[in-house]
């Protein structure tokens, strides 16, 4: 159920109006399409109870995430999301990590394992040392791996926190649903007046920030120069043609590996501990969580 706004959201709901047309339901199967449909059957009568719901052949064989290993290819598509990263507005910075405070283990569960491959020292964060050591093998230049570790760096702090890894990394795990970019939008326009306004902006980075460069913030993506963001533009910061921008960066990693491999050895195996989720703190990594990126929690 798709809606810009909550009651939107409702309306769907109570109507039972639903679809399967999504992109991100290209890859369900058959199965997992069915048994959705019958628990979203109308009439309670008619919808399967918990316990025939439990009994489903397609939910007994669904992949268990927490068994998946990070292999090379995620670890690459990791390494295209902080090379972009590094060149995403501001604002557009804010709603990944929105978007990334929301999503459930199921959906980080892999960058959860890639944070604790860069985090060599398992303090819950990760230094520009460590950044660099990681991204080794795709031999970047000192000032190309400066820019890509201060662009995620959004609090400044000369370290990135997890907050901040999964913010930039987000993207690698796939497709980012024009659902999830609305309840990111609604989280930015606190005061629900259809527009992330310079006073959102100011709400959620604090008064300390000064006002000049929360006007650089707003002008970065305020295609019709009113000084606020509407939906539309909002949607603008995810443009159709960013995986276009993710193959061609992917080509160029590749090409870079193969550079180095020449001349180098190869890197170490890329299997790591298993995954959980941002709220866990059963892990023995701890996790930091900077003042700037609070708001996201809320």
């Amino acid at each position: 159920f798709y809606g810009k706004k909550r009651r939107h959201v409702v309306a769907k709901i109570m109507k039972c109006s639903y679809n399967f047309t999504g992109r991100h339901w290209k890859r369900a199967s058959q199965q997992a399409k069915l048994f959705v449909s019958e628990l979203l059957i109308f009439d309670p009568d008619d919808r399967p109870t918990a316990a025939e719901a439990q009994s489903s052949v397609w939910l007994n064989k669904r992949f268990d995430a927490s068994i998946r290993s990070v292999t090379e290819d995620v670890m690459d598509h990791v390494q295209i999301s902080l090379e972009m990263f590094s060149s995403y507005t501001t604002l557009k910075k804010l709603a990944l990590m929105v978007i990334a405070h929301k999503s459930t283990s199921e959906e980080i569960g892999l960058l959860r394992k890639a944070f604790s491959k860069y985090d060599t020292t398992g303090d819950g964060t990760i230094t520009f040392p460590e950044f660099k050591e990681s991204l080794a093998e795709y031999a970047y230049k000192e000032e190309e791996l400066e820019i890509m570790f201060s662009g995620a760096d959004i609090d400044g702090t000369g370290r990135l926190s997890y907050t901040e890894f999964l913010a930039a990394t987000i993207e690698a795990t796939g497709y980012i649903t024009e659902e999830r970019l609305a309840e990111a939008f609604d989280r930015l326009d606190a005061d629900d007046s259809g527009y992330i306004t310079i006073q959102n902006l100011r709400e959620i980075l604090g008064d300390e920030i000064p006002a000049k460069v929360l006007d650089e913030i707003m002008d970065e993506s305020d295609v019709t120069h009113d000084h606020r963001i509407s939906y539309d533009e909002f949607l603008m910061l995810f443009d159709e043609h960013l995986e276009e921008k993710r193959y061609s960066a992917l080509q160029t990693m590749v090409n870079r590996k193969l550079t180095r491999s020449t001349y180098q050895s190869p890197s170490v195996s890329t299997l790591l501990e298993t995954s959980s989720s941002i709220e866990e703190e059963d892990d023995e990594s701890p996790i930091s969580v900077s003042p700037i990126t609070k708001f996201a929690i809320k």
